[in-house]
């Protein structure tokens, strides 16, 4: 099974059962990407403003969810949610 087929399988089954901090998540997106916008113009990949989302939306993470779930965003960064 690819790895894109495995995570729309896999990716909805942990939002179901970690409802409230999938909730987080989405609210740390939300805010990285306003202040992206709001720093740079707009949100781009692979570049400056890339970092700077994924910076924020690191922080926010840890804000959100507090550091002992902070493995999240390194989860997030090993697993494909998105196919290429």
């Amino acid at each position: 099974m690819s790895t894109a087929v495995n995570n729309t399988i896999i990716v909805p089954q942990l939002c179901i059962r970690y409802l409230f901090d999938a909730l987080k998540v989405n609210t740390a997106k939300d805010i990285a990407s306003n202040q992206t916008e709001r720093k740079f113009g707009y949100s781009g990949l692979g570049d400056w403003s890339d970092a700077f989302r994924y910076g924020i939306w690191n922080a926010e993470m840890i804000i959100l969810n507090g550091a002992e779930k902070r493995n999240y965003s390194q989860l997030y960064m090993r697993i494909k949610i998105f196919p290429e």
